[in-house]
């Protein structure tokens, strides 16, 4: 890529994140472009490309955030949501420059332990008393040889899979089973390329067909770039 092309990809991502310049590293996920490609020819560091792209220092670092901090978070969305937010909508709620990446909440754990820890923290605090009659009853999720009695988070997948020229994007309870049935169905070889485990499948799913709306094919399918599919590599797996 050229100079001009790298700033604008730099401006298009920030954009796409809520106004936050990506790092070098997300950079190249997102665009397969890496390092050794812009060091030494255009720039010395990637922060002298993003203050070219137009961002100040204070945009280019992610604030750290303690796990009280992102439970606030997480009441204060519930507040102005009017339920627990899916994975789908907290995306879209941390779009706002002074919110995290929404990837920085999977370190509270799986969303019945973030639940369980904004139930805690309203309990705890007055000035979340109202949070509480909006979340789901708490449901700490169990490990493996639970007590009789009590049922872990329902875990699912959400996999994208590759036919000839078109990626899908699906649900799954068993990803290998699902795809067996859909090669049965398809003329051209089905590869699934990539899988996110979450308990919140639904929401996963929405989120990435309603950011891939303008792909769509037909469907749950859809015609990605290599950009896309990166995008989608990133998500993280529950816990």
């Amino acid at each position: 890529m050229e100079r001009h092309e790298l700033l604008e990809e730099i401006r298009r991502i920030a954009s796409e994140n809520g106004g936050r310049a990506p790092g070098k590293k997300a950079f190249a996920l997102e665009t397969g472009v890496t390092e050794s490609q812009w060091s030494g020819r255009y720039w010395v560091r990637w922060s002298d490309a993003l203050a070219e792209a137009g961002f100040e220092p204070n945009q280019m670092q992610n604030k750290v955030r303690t796990d009280e901090e992102l439970i606030e978070l997480l009441a204060e969305a519930t507040r102005e949501l009017g339920h627990f937010p899916t994975a789908a909508e907290l995306k879209l709620w941390c779009r706002r420059a002074d919110r995290p990446s929404p990837n920085t909440f999977a370190r509270l754990g799986s969303k019945a332990e973030r639940v369980e820890a904004v139930h805690r923290a309203a309990t705890a605090d007055t000035t979340w008393a109202d949070v509480l009659d909006l979340l789901p009853p708490p449901q700490p999720s169990v490990p493996n040889g639970a007590p009789p009695g009590v049922t872990p988070p329902e875990v699912g997948f959400v996999y994208l899979a590759k036919s000839g020229r078109f990626h899908k994007i699906g649900l799954s309870r068993h990803v290998g089973r699902r795809s067996y049935e859909l090669a049965l169905q398809l003329p051209e070889r089905l590869e699934i390329v990539h899988t996110i485990r979450t308990d919140d499948p639904e929401g996963v799913e929405h989120y990435w067909h309603e950011r891939f709306a303008h792909l769509r094919a037909n469907g749950e399918w859809f015609k990605l770039g290599r950009a896309e599919v990166a995008a989608f590599r990133r998500w993280p797996d529950l816990a």
